[in-house]
C-alpha cells in the first residue's frame, strides 16, 4: 500500500499539481510505519522517505491551503460577477480622480460591459542586477496601469541602501476584448550610475469574468 501510494504521488505531480502533496504525505506516513515495524532490517528506507518528506513539504508550501496560489484562488472566488446588461457610464467616473478618469476613457471602456474580474497571463524575464543573467518566467496579473516610485531600493533584501527611482513603463497598447490595454511592459531601476531594466513582460492572454 505504501509503495502504491508513492507511485500515485509521482503520477499525480503533473495531473493534480494542487494536491499531489497530500497523497505524498499519506504515502510517507504509511511507509515510515512499515519501516518502524521492521526497524533493524528496513531503517535505511528512512533516507528515501526523507527525500519524499522534502518533496511533500515543498508541495505544501507552494500549493497548500496557506500558500499564495491558494489565497489567489480564494480571492478570485469572491469576485462579483457582472450583471447582464450592466455597463460603465460617465456618471460612474464622477467620484474618481482626474488622472484615473482620463485613463479609463483612454482605455475605451466607457459604454462597455463592467469588468468585475480578469486574468492576464504574461511571459517575460527578470534579473537581479545589470550584470546578472536573465531568468524566464510566466505570470498571472491584473494590473492595468504604469507605476513609478521613489521609495524603493534595489538591494536583495529590499531594506538596505538608498531609495532609488523605480518605474514600470508599458507600451504597445491594443484593444483586447472590451478594453485597450498595454501588451508589453518593463521594470526599471534608475540609480545615479545609470538606469537599467531588470524585467521584461509580454501579454499572452487576457480573460474577463474569470471565476476559476
Amino acid at each position: 500500500a505504501a509503495g502504491a501510494l508513492t507511485l500515485a504521488t509521482a503520477a499525480l505531480l503533473p495531473l493534480a499539481p494542487r494536491w499531489w502533496w497530500a497523497v505524498g504525505a499519506v504515502a510517507l506516513v504509511a511507509s515510515q510505519a512499515v519501516i518502524a515495524s521492521s526497524w533493524s532490517d528496513a531503517r535505511f528506507g528512512s533516507l528515501v522517505n526523507l527525500l519524499l518528506l522534502l518533496g511533500v513539504a515543498w508541495g505544501f508550501a507552494h500549493q497548500g491551503p496557506w500558500s499564495l496560489p491558494a489565497e489567489y484562488r480564494r480571492q478570485l472566488a469572491l469576485a462579483s460577477p457582472a450583471r447582464p446588461g450592466e455597463v460603465l457610464t460617465e456618471a460612474d467616473l464622477a467620484a474618481l480622480p482626474d488622472p484615473v478618469r482620463r485613463y479609463v476613457r483612454a482605455a475605451g471602456v466607457v459604454g462597455q460591459p463592467r469588468v468585475h474580474s480578469l486574468r492576464a497571463t504574461w511571459t517575460g524575464r527578470i534579473r537581479a542586477g545589470p550584470d546578472q543573467p536573465w531568468m524566464d518566467f510566466t505570470s498571472d496579473a491584473a494590473d492595468l496601469v504604469d507605476f513609478a516610485s521613489d521609495d524603493r531600493n534595489p538591494s536583495p533584501d529590499g531594506s538596505t541602501g538608498a531609495p532609488t527611482r523605480w518605474t514600470t513603463p508599458a507600451r504597445d497598447h491594443a484593444r483586447v476584448g472590451p478594453a485597450r490595454v498595454p501588451r508589453r511592459a518593463e521594470t526599471w531601476w534608475h540609480p545615479a550610475s545609470g538606469a537599467w531594466s531588470y524585467g521584461e513582460f509580454e501579454l499572452q492572454s487576457l480573460e474577463y469574468g474569470v471565476r476559476r
